[in-house]
């Protein structure tokens, strides 16, 4: 997968900060042509009303054995404070020599 970026700002528009816990989600094809969601943690940040933050995360595609791959469309998608937000797919593309999983 290659490098994602994203810009989140603080909820609050009065005087408090925002305490905001943020994950990723990568939602991985399975053999049934169906998603699965997997949870990744990235971290806790506190916002001061109206402050911006932006970031880029790569996540790894390597062989694991507690995961296989499966070639097609996968998604990956922010989550903030437990609320899914935007997601955006990605193609994984397996050569036929390659042992993923």
């Amino acid at each position: 997968m290659r490098n994602w970026s994203s810009t989140t700002r603080s909820p609050t528009l009065g005087p408090r900060n925002a305490r905001l816990v943020i994950d990723y989600v990568v939602h991985y094809r399975k053999a049934n042509g169906s998603l699965s969601p997997k949870v990744f943690k990235l971290t806790s940040r506190d916002l001061l009303p109206g402050e911006r933050r932006s970031g880029v995360r790569r996540h790894p595609l390597r062989p694991l054995s507690t995961r296989r791959y499966h070639p097609g469309a996968h998604r990956v998608q922010l989550q903030i404070t437990g609320r899914p937000y935007k997601s955006c797919a990605f193609t994984l593309h397996i050569p036929p020599e390659a042992t993923f999983g």
